[in-house]
């Protein structure tokens, strides 16, 4: 049985995985990359990341593995024992809310006419698609059961509301949609909340992004534990066994190209300059969609030094 020794073994390939493994193999690290399924988008030739990966140097193992202790990885019939480990897989693809009448309403996406937009969000892609909809000219409406920006500090959730607000949102953040029913009526539908007035619209658009698939990975082994399908991390990056760190769509729903960039080179100077994630997680912008632009929010991480990452996120 083979055993490689690489700084960095990157499992799985979201766009924050891809950034942390392109910057090992650029900065000449030893890094090897496991990937189970086919990287999103991926395309033939020298463009493939996978081969770019390889012409940097690093290792591309293509197969389902599973960890047997806190530091070996196997796959393959190989034992991987790194330095530090990343966790990044994408996101899955939520199934739509079991809310009876669901079905009959028609979907919205830009570019289709509509009187009254409402959007059922789950993620990051809530608030630039009620946006969108102002933008279309349609009166929108953005429900987010949990929360806006679930996984920041909550100055950064109210400065987006704000935004949104300015632009002409409807905005129910933290509405619970649990026994929520929607019916037709004759100038459209209305969505009937368990607590609460009804809300009218005529279209409806849902944005449900799943955690990423974990099982089969044996993170119990690795002594990761994993809340709510993701990974708890106690320290910026870094999940409960600190070797391991969790980035991108593994680590929060919120996964953007800002902050996979950033966490990116927070995991690389974990490594390359033996410093905690949570010094380089410092400079991570937290970033949200707005209108045309960014909008940047709240306080730095620097000033949330003071307070645990898990109360954080």
């Amino acid at each position: 049985m083979s055993v490689l020794r690489p700084e960095i073994l990157v499992i799985g390939l979201d766009p924050a995985g891809l950034e942390c493994a392109l910057g090992a193999a650029s900065a000449r690290v030893s890094v090897v990359v496991v990937t189970q399924g086919p990287v999103a988008g991926r395309p033939s030739g020298g463009l493939d990341p996978l081969n770019r990966i390889r012409a940097l140097g690093g290792q591309v193992i293509e197969g389902e593995g599973r960890f047997r202790d806190s530091r070996h990885f196997f796959v393959n019939g190989v034992t991987l024992a790194a330095r530090r480990t990343v966790l990044a897989l994408p996101a899955g693809i939520a199934p739509p809310p079991a809310i009876p009448g669901l079905a009959a309403v028609p979907r919205w996406s830009p570019g289709v006419a509509a009187q009254a937009v409402l959007v059922l969000s789950h993620g990051l892609k809530g608030p630039a698609l009620a946006h969108a909809a102002r933008r279309d000219g349609h009166r929108a409406i953005l429900v987010t059961p949990e929360g806006l920006l679930p996984d920041f500090d909550s100055e950064g959730g109210g400065a987006l509301a704000d935004d949104l607000l300015r632009a002409g949102v409807v905005l129910h953040s933290g509405m619970s949609l649990e026994g929520a029913r929607i019916e037709v009526i004759p100038e459209g539908f209305l969505l009937h909340p368990p607590e609460g007035a009804p809300i009218g619209f005529s279209h409806i658009h849902v944005d449900a992004v799943a955690p990423p698939v974990l099982e089969g990975l044996a993170l119990e082994a690795a002594g990761v534990l994993v809340e709510a399908g993701r990974p708890r991390c106690t320290d910026g990056l870094r999940t409960t066994n600190p070797h391991v760190l969790a980035l991108g769509a593994t680590r929060s729903s919120l996964a953007d190209p800002a902050t996979a960039r950033a966490e990116a080179g927070a995991a690389l100077s974990h490594v390359l300059f033996r410093r905690a994630p949570e010094a380089a997680m410092a400079q991570l912008p937290r970033l949200a969609h707005g209108p045309l632009t960014l909008l940047e929010a709240g306080m730095t991480h620097a000033a949330l030094s003071r307070r645990s990452w898990a109360a954080a996120m």
